[in-house]
């Protein structure tokens, strides 16, 4: 699972698995965010072929984890692109703490950032 800041990000890291599993074609994976219907979500999750990589905003992640929708219990690898952003953000860091939470203990934690404010520092 990679957790991102906004929905334009999502989709920009989506485009870039998308080349990669060109070469893979049984990796699937989806972007989950806000401003499209949380139905085509809960569709795509509860297919028969349903992602092995999911790419979100930490709300639309959130609400489908409690909707009960997004299942973590296979979750590997959780990864926060921007995470200076998504923690500095009172409510995001809330979100990304209680998926943080949702997810099993023995999994790898990776957090990414271009930059770094003053507050995170």
């Amino acid at each position: 699972m990679i957790l991102c800041n906004a929905r334009e990000l999502a989709v920009q890291i989506k485009d870039e698995f998308n080349r990669f599993t060109k070469y893979l074609p049984d990796v699937r994976c989806e972007a989950v965010f806000g401003g499209i219907s949380i139905r085509e979500n809960e569709k795509v999750l509860k297919g028969l072929k349903p992602p092995h990589i999911i790419i979100g905003t930490p709300g639309r992640v959130l609400a489908l984890i409690q909707k009960k929708d997004l299942v973590l219990d296979n979750l590997q690898t959780f990864v926060l692109d921007e995470c200076d952003k998504m923690l500095d953000e009172t409510d995001m860091r809330s979100q990304v703490q209680k998926i943080f939470m949702a997810c099993k203990s023995q999994r790898q934690v990776m957090m990414f950032s271009a930059t770094l404010s003053d507050k995170s520092k």
